[in-house]
């Protein structure tokens, strides 16, 4: 230990800390990127589209699904955005009964039945249908209720997978379209989002380990996740209990697993690091990077962690959305998209001599974002329209070009 860091530095901790200085390949790779991310809740667009895109060299969307149907990974819903999005947290299967939260069961009667069908089985949307009878949306609402709620899971990714498409589809083209699914030999429509099979992952029967166990494993992955766990770690999480984790983390100390002290300013002395993590953190990377990360990825400690820096000029607050994103430079936030992706705020940097190439690199961010078919428009830019802000020149200069709704560049 070589004395405090700040929170630049902790960022740029955290890129190495988390591989993204170096993606990796292949399935085990991918493994070993959940061994890390586990129990840490994300909106599951992020994760398809950029969380395990940073991590992973040519990454491709739906491989997650791939590891849950071979039996590698599982899944559970913390919490639901919207009808077509939701935080869920990823587990290797066998971890599943060490980390997966356990909340209370979802109140009402009518969960009952399906909770009872569940408890022994998975099910398809039609063995669920045909068993309990009722308006098939209905039934399909009392599930993902139950998924929201922590208690029911599915084999597969492909209800999450299908419901973000079928939004994305109808905010392009307006036309609502149903899938065609495969029950046993026939060929049924089934609404969207009903495809897999359903099983109750919480519940009495469902064998989750001892706490004393749970709350070591969770500890363990804390410090997996993190290297350096403090209380504002858990707070992102929306974990409880640091007292309880603490004392098991004293307990590790004793045993020279762990180190503890303040390593990083301001976030108080109740720090606890593993040893290669502090190793990392003292290691000098002088190598001048810039990084763009979904808002939500736990790489990024900005407004989680530690406060969202004062913007540039007057403008929203930046939240940890899904579709937001942030651009790291050297361990510096000098930029936030909206999740939308037409909003840029822009926050000031301590070596102004450097402010010429932070300003490329924020213009370089936004084309980046531009894809074949699907230009990117700018609305505004710390509150103003494009060609007002301190941008306007260095968009200019890109190939943004203006128009009635801001600045748009296309590939």
């Amino acid at each position: 230990m070589t004395g405090k860091y700040n929170a630049i530095q902790f960022a740029r901790f955290l890129y190495r800390w988390h591989g993204l200085d170096r993606p990796q390949r292949g399935d085990q790779a991918r493994l070993r990127v959940v061994e890390q991310l586990q129990g840490y809740g994300v909106p599951y667009s992020d994760l398809e589209a950029w969380i395990f895109p940073a991590r992973i060299t040519g990454y491709q969307y739906g491989e997650l699904d791939k590891l849950c149907e071979n039996g590698a990974l599982a899944w559970q819903g913390y919490e639901r955005l919207s009808s077509s999005e939701g935080v869920i947290a990823l587990y290797k299967r066998d971890e599943l009964q060490r980390l997966a939260r356990i909340s209370g069961l979802v109140p009402g009667e009518r969960y009952i039945p399906l909770r009872e069908l569940l408890a022994d089985r998975a099910c398809n949307f039609e063995q669920i249908k045909s068993k309990l009878g009722g308006f098939p949306p209905q039934v399909l609402a009392s599930i993902w209720e139950m998924v929201w709620g922590g208690e029911v899971s599915n084999r597969r990714l492909l209800p999450l997978q299908a419901l973000h498409a079928d939004f994305v589809g109808r905010r392009r083209s307006g036309v609502y379209r149903r899938q065609r699914r495969s029950f046993g030999h026939r060929h049924v429509d089934a609404p969207v989002g009903s495809a897999g099979e359903w099983y109750l992952l919480a519940g009495p029967r469902q064998g989750f380990a001892p706490p004393e166990v749970r709350d070591q494993a969770s500890a363990e992955q804390l410090l997996k996740r993190w290297g350096i766990v403090t209380p504002q770690c858990l707070a992102g999480e929306k974990v409880t209990g640091f007292k309880k984790l603490a004392a098991i983390f004293k307990e590790m100390k004793r045993n020279g697993e762990v180190m503890q002290s303040e390593f990083v300013e301001n976030l108080g002395a109740s720090q606890f690091a593993l040893p290669e993590a502090i190793d990392l953190l003292n290691t000098s990377d002088t190598e001048e990077k810039v990084w763009m990360l979904a808002a939500t990825d736990p790489a990024n400690p900005y407004g989680s962690i530690f406060p969202w820096p004062k913007p540039l000029a007057q403008s929203k607050t930046p939240q940890r959305v899904a579709g937001a994103r942030v651009l790291i430079r050297n361990g510096e936030l000098i930029g936030y998209m909206s999740s939308r992706g037409h909003d840029l705020v822009t926050f000031p940097v301590h070596d102004k001599a450097n402010s010429a190439a932070v300003e490329e690199d924020l213009v370089e961010f936004l084309t980046l974002i531009a894809r074949p078919g699907h230009p990117m428009l700018l609305h505004s830019v710390d509150g103003q329209i494009p060609g007002r802000s301190h941008l306007a020149g260095t968009l200019r200069s890109a190939g943004f070009l203006a128009s009635r709704q801001g600045y748009i560049y296309r590939v």
